[in-house]
């Protein structure tokens, strides 16, 4: 069995965090292995799990990364009788390259939350409200119906990471896009993606690129 190293070690805990799709069997066999550590699994039952999942990888040369990318850029000042929202976006990178720079494993989540409130700045809307990532949403997200493509978020993001691993990081930041009409945001225009893949991807390749920054640390 390959010898773990620290640096594989990080890397199924970063990404078990940002596996949220139950849907993938990666991100399910990482949660697995995971847990493995907290049940003080042996090393031979932990590095079987983790053959599993990267097969033919020597982890010990693996590098990890992490990548946020938050905008309130969408928020809005109450105007009279008509209320402002406070609005917060944050997407996640964790990575997981080669020495080469191609990618191994790579996960993303998205997370939006928003808080009304009045002009005298009283909040208006629930602050106690459990605040749940797109990937946890699942399909009560709600995008199927509206994309053309008749996918929800997660199916989509899921194809975007299945189409990024074993490529180049300088090749997938390279991407070919297309800016989406009305926001300015990118669309990818990679043939053979963009009949999966209809969301932005803006924000998803910004993070890449800090999460493959990260790793390089």
């Amino acid at each position: 069995m390959k010898r773990i190293g620290t640096l594989m070690l990080t890397a199924v805990l970063v990404l078990s965090l940002a596996a949220c799709s139950s849907s993938s069997s990666m991100g399910s066999s990482l949660s697995s292995a995971g847990n493995a550590l907290d049940g003080n699994a042996s090393s031979e039952t932990f590095g079987e799990m983790i053959d599993e999942v990267l097969p033919d990888v020597d982890y010990s040369l693996l590098r990890t990364g992490l990548g946020i990318v938050s905008s309130t850029a969408e928020s809005a000042a109450a105007e009279g009788a008509i209320p402002g929202n406070a609005k917060f976006s944050a997407t996640i990178c964790a990575l997981a390259v080669k020495p080469d720079g191609s990618i191994a494993d790579v996960k993303f989540d998205t997370v939006e939350a928003g808080l009304a409130f009045d002009s005298s700045g009283t909040l208006t809307g629930d602050a106690s409200q459990e605040i749940h990532t797109k990937k946890e949403l699942g399909d009560d997200y709600g995008l199927k119906a509206a994309s053309g493509i008749g996918k929800e978020w997660y199916e989509q993001i899921d194809a975007l990471e299945e189409w990024m691993r074993g490529k180049m990081v300088s090749d997938v930041l390279g991407m070919k896009v297309t800016e989406r009409e009305g926001d300015g945001k990118q669309l990818t225009d990679e043939e053979d993606l963009k009949t999966s893949v209809t969301i932005s991807v803006t924000d998803q390749l910004r993070a890449l690129e800090k999460a493959y920054a990260d790793a390089q640390k």
